[in-house]
Formats: structure tokens, sequence, C-alpha cells
């Protein structure tokens, strides 16, 4: 089975390895989080990205340096004034890396110090749940990770596989 196991892992790095991931060469033509659109359709709002407010000397470079396609979620408070400028809350997949991965943390002391040695970065990371590898897209497992609550995992499991001189994490999540 262990043989099984690693065989499995072993080609399933070497598939997403050579495959890899590519972004589109051409934005779309229709940015919905540009500065010029949201400022036409929220009458100068103020921007809050990840929970951080975006001063207004510099929201509209940030926007514009933005990935459209990194924004999960847009909320917006309407003001009960016209003197009052209404909010927009851009949340990114970012958000919702930090929130899973510091749930996970709680769990497994080993993942959260694989996750410091790597910066945060877990695009490597092979996660299961329940024994059931997670696949798809980067925002596909985020969403995931994301929607697992707290209160529902029972445990997180932390491994780290050699392949030659590559090591390959494995996560396993294990829910109630």
């Amino acid at each position: 089975m262990k043989i099984f196991f690693t065989t499995y892992c072993l080609f399933y790095l070497l598939i997403n390895c050579a495959v890899g991931q590519t972004t589109p060469d051409i934005a779309p033509a229709y940015n919905k989080t540009s500065w010029e659109n949201l400022n036409a359709k929220y009458n100068n709002p103020k921007i809050v990205i990840d929970d951080k407010f975006i001063p207004d000397s510099i929201v509209k470079r940030t926007l514009d340096n933005l990935d459209p396609f990194a924004v999960t979620k847009i909320t917006v408070l309407h003001s009960s004034s016209p003197k009052q400028r209404n909010v927009v809350y851009l949340t990114t997949d970012n958000l919702r890396i930090e929130a899973y991965q510091k749930k996970l943390s709680s769990f497994s002391k080993e993942y959260e110090s694989c996750l410091a040695s790597r910066q945060n970065k877990d695009v490597h990371f092979i996660y299961y749940v329940d024994s059931q590898i997670l696949q798809g897209s980067r925002t596909d497992i985020t969403e995931i990770l994301y929607d697992i609550p707290k209160d529902k995992i029972a445990a997180v499991a932390f491994k780290t596989l050699h392949f030659g001189e590559k090591d390959v994490p494995l996560v396993t999540v294990y829910t109630k």
C-alpha cells in the first residue's frame, strides 16, 4: 500500500509540474475592480482590500495593479447619506489562504513550521480532506479548505514526502 501511495504521489507531482498553470496573456476587457469602474458605480468609494483600508492617495495604483482574477468577493456598504462615501470591500484569495493556513496551523505545529520556512507559500503542498485528494484550480482548493469550519476539524496530519532532492509536503485534514 505504501508503494502504491508513493507512486501515486510521484505520478501526481510529475503530471502537475509538467502541465503547470498558466495565466492568460490578455487581460479581460472589463476589469470590474479597476478604479474607473468602481468610482463610476459607487461614486468615489473608500476601498478596503483584505480588511486593509487603502488610502485615497494610492487607491488607483493599487487597484490597477490588483489581479482581477484574485478577487473572490466584492461587498459594498452603501452610505445612508449623500455626504458620506460608499465603502467597497474586496476579498482576495490571499485573505482566504491566510485564514485556512492559520486554522490548520492550530492543529499541526509541523504544518505551521513548514509554512513558515516557505514564507507561507503552499502552492506545492498536496492537500487531502478525509482521504480525498483536493484537485482543481488554486481558487477551488482554497475555497474547499477555507469553507471547513474549525469546529468540524478533528485533526490535521502533516508529512513530508521525499522524491530525490524534492520535498513535497502532504497535509491531511480529518473532519468530524
